[in-house]
């Protein structure tokens, strides 16, 4: 069965009108992909991307405006990983972690490897003052383990001071 000029014309316009919507559903379902992908990546750095800072300055910057940033310290035989987390309730969130502590073994023991939230006014944060100086707006076992040296320390302390004080008494009586 042979077909006319203008039933083959007409036969052919409707399937290049077919075929070009689907090329257009194509480019559509690529856009809304590319789009979707682009959303997604934005938000997951939005979320979760926080700036490693190198040197304390660059810390204390992102901290005085309570930005997401990391950074890790040396300080006395200690290495500590401070990570600010963002503004919740009206103060500066910042994560504090032992990572590793070279010291007596009871101390390791209290320390290494734990871990405590901090919630310092904006106030502390905008002055530079770092978590561990301001235990009190920390919650953690780390702050548990920081306390429980504290309180040792100063129970030897007041132990060894009663020793001298009942050694004084002895001499004058």
């Amino acid at each position: 069965m042979a077909l006319s000029k203008k039933s083959l014309r007409k036969y052919t316009s409707v399937r290049a009108i077919k075929s070009e919507r689907k090329t257009n559903r194509k480019m559509w379902a690529l856009i809304t992909f590319i789009s979707g992908v682009a959303l997604v990546v934005s938000l997951f750095l939005l979320i979760f991307y926080s700036e490693k800072c190198l040197s304390e300055e660059c810390f204390k910057t992102a901290m005085a405006k309570c930005q997401r940033a990391t950074y890790t310290s040396e300080i006395n035989n200690s290495v500590w990983e401070y990570n600010v987390k963002g503004i919740v309730k009206g103060d500066c969130q910042i994560a504090v972690k032992n990572l590793d502590i070279t010291a007596d073994p009871n101390i390791v023991a209290s320390l290494k490897g734990k871990e405590m939230l901090c919630y310092l006014p904006l106030n502390l944060t905008a002055a530079g003052i770092m978590p561990e100086q301001k235990v009190e707006y920390c919650h953690g076992y780390l702050k548990e383990g920081i306390q429980d040296i504290i309180i040792e320390r100063m129970h030897l302390y007041l132990v060894q001071n009663l020793v001298q004080i009942n050694q004084s008494l002895t001499n004058v009586a």
